[in-house]
């Protein structure tokens, strides 16, 4: 079962048939076999309201297996933050170059544009704050060399920033102001681990619905160090 949160699956299929499991498992399948979609670099916000499209499905199948309305709402909170990490992530897949080449394993060569991701970073999905960007970024990157892509992507950003800071808000302008992606993770007093960690649940909320602006700015700024610069939605 492709890609999909071992907490929320069994949320809809615990201690239920198998016929049940199986049943959930293809709807989950069926709703993340979509064609890509070319980036759009011309959209400066992604669309707020996300489109679930598999949802009933889904719901369909959890009902029957007698999972309760809270058991639900994790199962739309998952659908959201999966669109929300799909949507910060291009800016890495939206600029993922292939060369028309292959290499000697006969996979297709590619490299990175790592000024133009830097620059949808700061400038695309301002909707989240600079924090849940980079994070989104930064899950979105293939293993192989994905620090020092960071690290390329983190230099050009704050390379742009230093060059345009009438450009950026306060909270932008101090996650760039690092020597490194690693001293920017630092500074919050955090591994890379506490950072994803922390980070996915923030995106969590951003995905709740019901979620108020207060409680955005509080994990932030928990995150933050309760610096005053966690961003803004």
């Amino acid at each position: 079962m492709a890609n999909m949160d071992d907490d929320v699956f069994t949320n809809i299929v615990n201690s239920h048939s198998d016929s049940v499991r199986q049943m959930a498992e293809n709807a989950y399948q069926n709703s993340t076999r979509v064609s890509r979609q070319e980036y759009d670099k011309k959209k400066a916000k992604c669309n707020s309201n996300f489109k679930y499209k598999a949802l009933s499905t889904i719901l369909a199948v959890a009902l029957a297996a007698g999972v309760t309305i809270g058991g639900i709402k994790t199962v739309k909170n998952f659908n959201n933050s999966t669109e929300i990490m799909q949507v910060l992530g291009n800016t890495v897949t939206g600029n993922k170059i292939f060369t028309g080449g292959y290499d000697s394993n006969n996979n297709r060569e590619w490299y990175l544009d790592t000024k133009e991701i830097a620059e949808d970073v700061l400038n695309q999905n301002k909707q989240f704050d600079i924090d849940t960007r980079i994070y989104g970024c930064y899950v979105a990157l293939d293993e192989f060399n994905k620090d020092i892509h960071m690290q390329r992507i983190y230099d050009d950003m704050k390379d742009i920033v230093t060059a345009n800071p009438e450009k950026y808000d306060e909270s932008e302008k101090y996650a760039c102001s690092f020597d490194s992606f690693q001293d920017y993770i630092s500074s919050k007093g955090l591994t890379i681990e506490e950072f994803l960690s922390q980070m996915k649940s923030i995106v969590s909320k951003y995905a709740d619905e019901s979620i108020t602006q207060k409680d955005i700015s509080s994990m932030l700024n928990e995150l933050n160090g309760d610096s005053g610069r966690g961003g803004s939605r």
